[in-house]
């Protein structure tokens, strides 16, 4: 997930958690970060987010999607279903492998979507709590998958770890 974009010939060239500090003979690019017309004069755009309407229960985040039309840029979340199968089909060894593999699934794309959380920048303007919060909810989903094959939590039923609030 990118916040800001540089386009060259109308075409996404680069994507960035932040802003350089210096970029070809500017220095703190960082630092206007909030003056649009300067950094759009420049090929730098800041990335408009759509919001996924997503039920976690049968979909997932795959990835994202950029567009550069009418000198705006919009991240849009690529969501896929889970592909579930009849129980009648499968051994209960199947069906738990293939629901361990959801859980994967699930648990990769929701680290993905935070890892801006640990970049060393990011991790500078926040105090220890904010960043204790975030490494907390990383390794609770870290954990999940073992949680499930040693039993400790049931793989059919539970409830995701809480998102930290992720304000910047």
């Amino acid at each position: 997930m990118a916040n800001f974009v540089l386009i060259e010939n109308n075409e996404i060239i680069e994507y960035h958690d932040l802003l350089p500090k210096s970029w070809k003979n500017i220095s703190g690019l960082h630092l206007v970060k909030d003056d649009e017309e300067f950094l759009n004069s420049q090929g730098w755009y800041t990335v408009n987010k759509i919001a996924p309407v997503i039920n976690y229960e049968n979909q997932y985040i795959d990835g994202y999607e950029y567009k550069f039309e009418n000198n705006v840029v919009t991240e849009t979340p690529i969501i896929k279903e889970i592909v579930f199968y009849s129980p009648e089909e499968k051994t209960s060894e199947e069906l738990f492998q293939i629901k361990l593999e959801e859980v994967r699934t699930i648990r990769d794309a929701l680290l993905a979507a935070c890892d801006w959380t640990q970049l060393a920048d990011v991790q500078q303007l926040h105090d220890d709590e904010w960043k204790l919060s975030w490494a907390d909810y990383r390794q609770q989903l870290r954990d999940l998958p073992n949680q499930c094959v040693l039993g400790m939590i049931n793989i059919y039923d539970f409830i995701w770890p809480t998102i930290p609030n992720s304000e910047l």
